[in-house]
Order: C-alpha cells, then sequence, then structure tokens
C-alpha cells in the first residue's frame, strides 16, 4: 500500500494543478498556449539538436570507458552542436520570418487601378483634443479614441476610476471640418464592469476567453459604437494557423453589451459586416501589409526590394491616428476578406 500511495500523491500534486489550469481556467491557458505554439519553430529543432549532441556526449563518454579513444564521439558532438546552432540561428532569425510573411502574401492582390476619391474628415487630433473638454463631468481617463466612418463619428470610450472598474461611457463626436463639432454620450450600466485590461472578473479579456478559448485579439483593435443609447464594445478576434510556421487569421469578433455586461461571440461574415467600424483587426491587416515584402525571393525580402511600406513621417496632423486604414466611403477590402475567411475557416 505505502508503496504507491507516495507515488500517486505526488503525481495528484503534479497533475491537479495541470488539469484545474487547463480545465477551470480559460484566459492564462490560451495565452500560454499561443505563446508556446508560436516557439515551437525555435523549441523543436532546438530540442533535437541537444537530444542528437546528447547522445553524441554519451557515446563519447562510452567509448572513453571502453578503449580510451573519445575523440571522434566528442568531435562529432561539437561539430554538430556548431554546425546545428549556426543552422538554427539562420532558420529562426531568417528564413522563418520569411516563410511567415509568405504565407499572408494569399490574401494580398495588387491592382494598379487608381485609388478612388476619398471623403474629407475632421482631424484626428481635433477629435482627441475636444473630447476631455465635451465630456463634462464625467471623472474618468479617456482609454482609446477610434473613427467610424458610417457614421462620420469618433468614438472615445472613458474608463471608471479605480482597480476594480470598467468603462464608465462613450463619447460620440462629430466634428465638422472647421468649428466645434458636437457630442453625445452613451453610458455603461454598472453590470457591464468589465474593461480592456481590467483587474481579475472585471478584465473583458478573460470574460471573452471563457466564451471562446484559443482565440486572442490585439487590445489596439477593440473600439466602441452607440447603438441607440446602449454602448458596444466590439473586440475582432484572431485564431493560429498552421504550426512550425504560425500566422494568424480573421476568426470573428466579441460583442461587448455596455447594458447587460454580457460577451456574444460573432462568426457570421454578414453580421460582421453589418457592424460600423473597422471589424477587420487592423493589427492584421498592419502584417499583411509588412508581408508584401514577401511577395518576391529570399533575397528581396532580406534587403527590401520589395513591397510597400507606410510613411515615417509622424509629424503629419493625423500622426495619433494608429490604424492601418480606415476610409471615410465604403468599407473596403478589410470586409470581403473578413468574409472571404470566415466562409473558409481552413484559409
Amino acid at each position: 500500500m505505502r508503496t504507491f500511495a507516495i507515488p500517486a500523491a505526488v503525481a495528484a500534486a503534479i497533475v491537479s494543478p495541470i488539469a484545474l489550469f487547463f480545465g477551470v481556467g480559460d484566459y492564462y491557458p490560451t495565452i500560454l498556449w499561443w505563446s508556446l505554439r508560436s516557439s515551437l519553430f525555435v523549441l523543436v529543432p532546438l530540442v533535437a539538436l541537444l537530444v542528437v549532441v546528447g547522445v553524441l556526449a554519451v557515446l563519447g563518454a562510452w567509448r572513453e570507458e571502453r578503449d580510451g579513444n573519445p575523440l571522434p564521439a566528442w568531435a562529432a558532438a561539437w561539430l554538430v552542436g556548431i554546425v546545428g546552432l549556426i543552422a538554427l540561428g539562420w532558420w529562426s532569425i531568417g528564413y522563418h520570418g520569411y516563410l511567415q510573411a509568405k504565407q499572408y502574401t494569399p490574401s494580398i492582390s495588387v491592382t494598379s487601378a487608381p485609388l478612388g476619391e476619398l471623403g474629407k474628415r475632421a482631424p484626428y487630433q481635433v477629435a482627441e483634443a475636444q473630447a476631455r473638454p465635451n465630456l463634462g463631468d464625467y471623472p474618468g481617463d479617456i482609454a482609446t479614441t477610434s473613427y467610424i466612418p458610417q457614421g462620420d463619428q469618433y468614438m472615445s470610450l472613458v474608463t471608471r476610476r479605480g482597480i476594480f472598474a470598467g468603462y464608465q461611457v462613450l463619447l460620440a463626436q462629430s466634428i465638422p471640418l472647421t468649428g466645434r463639432g458636437s457630442a453625445t454620450t452613451c453610458q455603461f450600466d454598472q453590470a457591464a464592469d468589465a474593461r480592456i485590461g481590467g483587474w481579475f472578473s472585471h478584465n473583458l479579456g478573460r470574460q471573452i476567453a471563457h466564451e471562446q478559448r484559443w482565440w486572442r485579439f490585439d487590445p489596439a483593435d477593440a473600439y466602441a459604437y452607440c447603438d441607440g443609447s446602449r454602448p458596444v464594445v466590439v473586440v475582432p478576434m484572431t485564431r493560429q494557423v498552421g504550426w512550425m510556421v504560425v500566422t494568424e487569421r480573421f476568426a470573428g469578433v466579441a460583442l461587448y453589451d455596455g447594458h447587460t455586461g454580457r460577451v456574444e461571440i460573432v462568426t457570421d461574415p454578414h453580421r460582421i459586416a453589418a457592424l460600423p467600424g473597422t471589424a477587420y483587426p487592423l493589427s492584421l491587416a498592419t502584417r499583411q501589409r509588412e508581408a508584401t515584402q514577401a511577395l518576391g525571393s529570399f533575397g528581396d525580402w532580406v534587403f527590401g526590394r520589395a513591397g510597400w511600406e507606410t510613411t515615417e513621417d509622424q509629424t503629419d496632423i493625423n500622426s495619433g491616428n494608429t490604424a492601418e486604414f480606415v476610409l471615410a466611403e465604403g468599407r473596403g477590402a478589410a470586409y470581403d476578406e473578413a468574409s472571404r475567411r470566415l466562409a473558409h475557416p481552413g484559409a
């Protein structure tokens, strides 16, 4: 009885926290899984290299004990180790990045058609500057400001003061090209007490992970709009594709109801296309634009002879607008891409 009781207790002590971590938790296992899967391209060849070098080292020790001549095995271990580390560095630092960018290129279409005429809008910095005065007596902190092209409005999410609190109000500003604009607000109820980056149960990311495991989001992609008097936070979500070369694909959106505090996962492309704003992750659009450098050969990718880059000038009037592109007319190709990706989940 004692012989099996101790190993069983040890096994239970090891397995129980792991089972609790993955069985009950949703948020941290998702983060851990994403990090692990994204690191497989380094971990797998590194473990394989260590195993081979270890076997050669053991063989060298055995040869030394048997006939006192461990040189061939030790030399092979050193040679394999040095060459393997060089190859691993070339793979992880160079070629893997090229292959990763190459995985995004099927979603890129190059056209020579002239760019359509775009509508005018008030500068982004003006919206940021007028947000605080337009909030009136609301004491919260402005978390983010985004542009909704469908209604030509700037939306500013305001968080409540305090650690364990969610959003307080959503400010909608209509700013003309000249003069001062108008502003309205839609308030969050006490039941909606979560926000992105909040603590413990007030963390919106944790609530989203509870509804949909293994998907993640970039906080900079999230925005909000007023559905009448009800604020709605839209969180574009992505999923991982591949193993040794891992990339991300658009998966859907999480909608956070500012009155009930409920989270809804939406994957229907028609519902997503009907949402105000840019429901396609702009961070993913950025990676796809950067992947245009992989449209050529590996040499072109290394020396930057292919693809498109954004301007490095950050002194222009819209320098605070970090969105990849938010056009004032039409929904653009982002929604077409969203529909295609959702229609073909394996893509």
